[in-house]
């Protein structure tokens, strides 16, 4: 008979990583740590101070104010009854609370294997799958009814990889090279606002992997003028690095601080599962030390290669990000018009979030300029229709004779092909790319605009500005427009770049002091 006492947490089920084998089960004393969301309870006076991230992305910057992050947190933070109730719960199963984020509103716990199958009516087990072995359970968590209502999701019982780095290398990668001159032409082609070096911003940049070394980021600059600040960390880095991870967090680092020199990067560091997606994003997000007011992220996944639970979750962290004037840019993906095994078109979260700004890739050729990234059968830009996240209103004008079902990406875009030289672990890297090297080369790029917006006589950032940009015709038209090539990679038609809007690009590469002025 069912226990009435008990229901199921929505969207908490998971089903084994396809081709995952199970292997055993976990000793029932080993030690396991689970972040807890909690739903919202906004102050009375919330939605007076704090608009609808759409609402708020329409406004002209002059027009905008924010919270700051400890406003935000008294507005927004979940009900004391909520946060006792769930400890309460957690407790009497025998759970001991390890740690708390306020803003983001999550409570974390450790407790044996017994104690976690116990608290959520779950069985652990031990799965083989490509990337060696991950924890994970089958069907949908449990919890008493008294505290059902006050959880959003629970993270941290599967372990599986949750994402990749979106990251384009040559099969060689020969350890030489210079690594300013690309950059620099970017600066020069993308018309960077001249006189402003991101002074005063912050940016953080979230890595689900790596590490980087002092001495690396410090004799890449070494060859410059730029005096670029060392990077901060935030947070754990994984045990397990690769080659591959430690390459993405050097490019990310690399670009943004290269063409933007005066701004403080901090990296946020987390592990590559569902908990630290969430447990990263909310680090960087509610930073009231650091600040960061543009995030970059150059990590993703599928949008049905995540927990549903998980994918809202980060959605609403990235909307709590839009309402705090932060700018969120993620690359779009490597893998083009990527397909699912019914031949269906998938895109890449979090670049299918509507509160992101996502970054399509570019590549210049002699013949035809500057025309979408495509490597043929290796790589070439991700694009298209999101599945699961809704057509925005302020994308509805785009595609008319389409149905109007799914938010459309990417938004931007910028030089994706492998012509950048990384140093990492010692040396260079040449042919390095992708639109992991957008995200940061946008962030970088809004880091040198809202330095200038901060010194007009009504201060402001850039922030979100998607519904800003899609509904402002003076905004679309600081934008190089692409119109040759397209996204289909293995035989696979894509998406064909056209005048104006399109999936491979968006609206295409800046002209980034007509990009300021207009805005």
């Amino acid at each position: 008979m069912p226990n009435s006492n008990v229901r199921e947490l929505e969207n908490s089920e998971r089903t084994p990583v396809p081709g995952a084998q199970v292997i055993g089960v976990y000793p029932q004393d080993e030690q396991i740590e689970v972040t807890i969301r909690l739903k919202s309870e906004p102050s009375a006076d919330f939605h007076s101070k704090v608009l609808p991230a759409g609402k708020l992305g329409a406004l002209p910057l002059q027009e905008r104010t924010y919270l700051n992050r400890t406003e935000f947190e008294k507005c927004y933070e979940a009900s004391s009854s909520d946060i006792n109730a769930v400890t309460q719960f957690a407790e009497s199963f025998g759970l001991i609370e390890v740690g708390s984020c306020g803003a983001g509103r999550l409570l974390r716990f450790t407790g044996s294997v017994a104690e976690m199958e116990s608290a959520f009516e779950i069985t652990l087990l031990r799965y083989s799958y490509r990337f060696g072995e991950y924890r994970g359970y089958v069907g949908k968590l449990k919890v008493p009814v008294a505290v059902w209502g006050s959880i959003e999701g629970v993270f941290g019982l599967d372990t599986r990889k949750q994402s990749k780095p979106i990251l384009a290398t040559t099969s060689k990668m020969p350890l030489q090279g210079n690594s300013q001159s690309v950059l620099q032409h970017l600066i020069e082609c993308y018309q960077f606002p001249q006189g402003w070096n991101g002074g005063g911003e912050t940016i953080g940049i979230l890595e689900f992997g790596g590490q980087f070394l002092l001495q690396d980021y410090a004799a890449y600059f070494q060859q410059t003028n730029l005096g670029s600040p060392l990077p901060l960390e935030v947070g754990t880095v994984p045990q397990a690095t690769t080659p591959r991870d430690d390459l993405e967090v050097a490019l990310d680092v690399e670009v943004a601080g290269t063409v933007a020199p005066g701004a403080q990067t901090v990296v946020y560091f987390a592990p590559n599962t569902d908990k630290g997606w969430v447990d990263g994003l909310c680090a960087a997000v509610y930073d009231k030390k650091n600040n960061p007011t543009i995030l970059s992220i150059s990590w993703g996944k599928t949008e049905d290669g995540w927990g549903e639970d998980t994918r809202d979750v980060v959605n609403q962290i990235l909307m709590e990000a839009a309402q705090l004037g932060v700018t969120v840019c993620a690359a779009s993906g490597d893998d083009g018009c990527a397909l699912n095994k019914n031949g269906e078109a998938r895109v890449i979260f979090p670049a299918s979030s509507p509160y992101v700004l996502s970054c399509g890739g570019t590549a210049f050729r002699k013949d035809k300029g500057e025309v979408v990234w495509n490597d043929g059968a290796r790589s070439a830009t991700g694009g298209g229709e999101s599945t699961v996240a809704p057509r925005p209103d302020w994308q509805k004008t785009l595609l008319p004779k389409q149905p109007q079902i799914g938010r459309l990406l990417p938004d931007v875009a910028g030089l994706a092909a492998r012509r950048y030289s990384i140093y990492s672990r010692g040396g260079y890297v040449n042919g390095v790319g992708g639109t992991s090297a957008v995200a940061p080369l946008w962030a970088g790029l809004i880091a040198c605009m809202n330095q200038d917006l901060q010194r007009r006589p009504i201060p402001s950032r850039v922030g979100y500005f998607n519904p800003l940009l899609y509904n402002t015709p003076a905004l679309q038209k600081t934008f190089n427009d692409i119109v040759f090539g397209n996204n289909g990679l293995n035989g696979n038609v894509g998406f064909q770049a056209t005048a104006g809007w399109d999936e491979c690009t968006g609206w295409g590469t800046p002209k980034g002091q007509a990009l300021l002025n207009a805005l």
